[in-house]
């Protein structure tokens, strides 16, 4: 994979995207999370092979309150990238469930849990047990 990233992106790109996404977890550690956002959404598009860069900014995103960018951060991992960790659909799924948008947050969140990804199953429980 690293030999892939280089060869399409070059060494240089490939080394600042990851100095950027270690900048970006300091600033997510010290719940700095907008500058975390911005640092993990310039890594992304200086790697944009990278899922995590895209997954973290998402969550970033979400954290700041800027819901509708963590769906776009999200939305590009889960159509283009997709690890299948769940991670991603769970976080637009909290993102939709903040912007009203519940139903379509419960089939997010029904996807996440498909993955295995554990906190899936209590999201579920308290917001679409009684969604049709």
């Amino acid at each position: 994979v690293v030999l892939r990233k280089v060869a399409e992106l070059g060494i240089i790109n490939v080394n600042k995207s990851a100095s950027l996404s270690k900048q970006a977890n300091t600033l997510f550690n010290q719940q700095d999370f907008l500058s975390a956002a911005y640092a993990f959404s310039a890594a992304a598009s200086l790697d944009p092979l990278e899922f995590s860069y895209f997954e973290n900014a998402a969550s970033a995103y979400y954290l700041s309150g800027l819901f509708e960018e963590s769906i776009k951060y999200a939305n590009k991992v889960i159509n283009d990238l997709n690890p299948g960790s769940g991670k991603s659909e769970y976080t637009k799924a909290l993102s939709l469930q903040k912007l009203g948008r519940t139903k379509e947050a419960c089939v997010f969140f029904a996807k996440s849990d498909k993955h295995k990804f554990k906190s899936a199953k209590n999201a579920i429980e308290k917001y679409c047990e009684n969604q049709q």
